[in-house]
């Protein structure tokens, strides 16, 4: 009888805090605390493959938080010298150079890794806004783990923009954009008492993957602001793939929207 009592009051505490859903703005913001309040570099790998080839392409980042970013990308083993690309991100618009013609353009909304900057509540929320995403919040699941949903759930046949953050520690477990593409965040670290950083990137789209190994994470303390001002950028972007097949497609079509 006593055994049958104390099961009885661990299956109801656990259904207790599985059913127990937070408010929204409690969620965003445990998970903007994750972030941090410096600049940070991060060095990570990108994995193109198909049944023939792996390709890969080293990423350096700096970062400060979710408005201002930086990205250079250089390719690796046979694609050493086929592949340059380097942008500035500032808010919603993102700059890069080709050729001699240094360019502007809108931000792409699949444009994943600001989200894992975000510093302040009313940031999350723009970009919720930006996404389509409808500030409703529900349980489920991502990638195994029972999880704070946030947006409509997806009517058969749709899939609809979602973020999901992991229901114990907050963190972004994974998201799906407007254009379908879905990116999930595994293997946190803990980079310092106040920032944590997922080690391992999945980025599935319109039947094609990349993954993302991340190398390191640590704080810049000689980068200032001017990093990140346009004017200051001066690589160019170089990608010659017009022989690497899927592949190659895959990589192309990955920097153009994700990048």
């Amino acid at each position: 009888m006593k055994t049958f009592l104390t099961l009885t009051i661990v299956q109801l505490a656990s259904l207790f805090c599985f059913g127990f859903i937070v408010p929204l703005d409690v969620v965003l913001k445990k998970n903007t605390e994750m972030s941090g309040n410096q600049i940070i570099s991060i060095e990570q790998d990108v994995y193109f493959k198909d049944a023939v080839q792996e390709l890969a392409i080293h990423e350096s980042w700096l970062i400060e938080g979710d408005k201002n970013l930086k990205v250079t990308a250089t390719g690796l083993g046979d694609l050493k010298d086929n592949f340059k690309f380097s942008a500035i991100y500032n808010n919603r618009t993102k700059t890069i150079i080709f050729g001699k013609n240094k360019m502007s353009e809108v931000l792409s909304l699949d444009f994943f890794e600001r989200l894992l900057s975000v510093r302040s509540l009313s940031s999350y929320k723009t970009h919720l806004a930006e996404l389509g995403i409808v500030p409703n919040i529900r349980l489920s699941r991502a990638n195994g783990a029972i999880s704070f949903a946030v947006g409509e759930p997806s009517p058969v046949g749709s899939m609809r923009p979602q973020l999901w953050f992991e229901q114990e520690t907050f963190r972004l477990k994974k998201m799906r954009t407007p254009s379908e593409a879905e990116i999930s965040f595994d293997d946190y670290a803990s980079v310092s008492p106040f920032i944590q950083y997922p080690k391992t990137k999945r980025i599935e789209w319109a039947g094609k993957s990349a993954l993302i190994k991340v190398r390191s994470v640590t704080h810049k303390t000689n980068a200032t602001l001017s990093s990140f001002y346009p004017q200051n950028l001066e690589q160019p972007t170089e990608i010659l793939l017009l022989n690497r097949g899927p592949v190659g497609q895959a990589i192309e079509d990955f920097y153009k929207r994700f990048r």
